[in-house]
């Protein structure tokens, strides 16, 4: 068995906001650094990225996402890292059931675009409580095919001597408790503002 869960669109939330609402006008890079300087909390900003509707844990397809919290005193730096906390609350939400079932979590290994950003993968520990791995190889999607062929052409004997020789972590990143209690406020407003909201938006559509 393997015990998993899928997001609809938490990464994909970061795209819409670059190229939609900034207008592409600015890289994810320098929004990612506009967000470094926004505490944890983002300053009482939650974000809800159920952009494309809402798989783990929700399984709502109707659910959509919110702002919350927004004030005067909110700039772009501010929904940038509620964006960015919006994905590692997401992480958590799915994990949380897990764990009350009897699955042991050490740590948490990042890959793909998000996995390029220090900020993002140490927001995800200080969320989760994980630690963070990070792969030196982030596209683990091709690394496995490359896997397979080595094995099939007779470089390695089995997988698990390719995976022992062609995987490596390259970057830990562990929790700083100094930000746990900050983000246990601001993720149990996430789980709640959408069983809150969803009666209001259901009659919107």
């Amino acid at each position: 068995y393997s015990v998993g869960a899928a997001m609809a669109a938490t990464g994909r939330a970061l795209d819409w906001f670059r190229d939609d609402i900034v207008d592409g006008a600015m890289a994810t890079e320098r929004l990612i650094d506009e967000a470094a300087e926004i505490p944890p909390g983002a300053d009482g900003l939650v974000f809800l990225p159920y952009l494309a509707g809402e798989r783990s844990p929700l399984w709502d397809p109707g659910a959509t996402g919110l702002l919350a919290g927004l004030r005067l005193t909110h700039g772009r730096g501010h929904v940038t890292r509620a964006i960015l906390e919006a994905s590692a609350f997401a992480i958590r939400h799915v994990a949380e059931p897990m764990r009350e079932a009897g699955v042991t979590v050490t740590a948490m290994r990042a890959c793909g675009g998000p996995a390029r950003s220090d900020l993002w993968n140490q927001i995800k520990a200080d969320v989760t409580g994980f630690r963070v791995l990070v792969p030196a190889v982030l596209e683990t999607a091709v690394l496995g095919s490359a896997m397979l062929g080595a094995v099939a052409v007779g470089a390695y004997r089995d997988l698990r001597e390719a995976i022992g020789a062609m995987t490596r972590i390259e970057r830990e990143l562990a929790p700083r408790p100094e930000h746990a209690e900050t983000y246990e406020r601001a993720f149990r407003a996430y789980v709640e503002l959408y069983p809150a909201v969803a009666p209001i938006v259901g009659r919107l559509r």
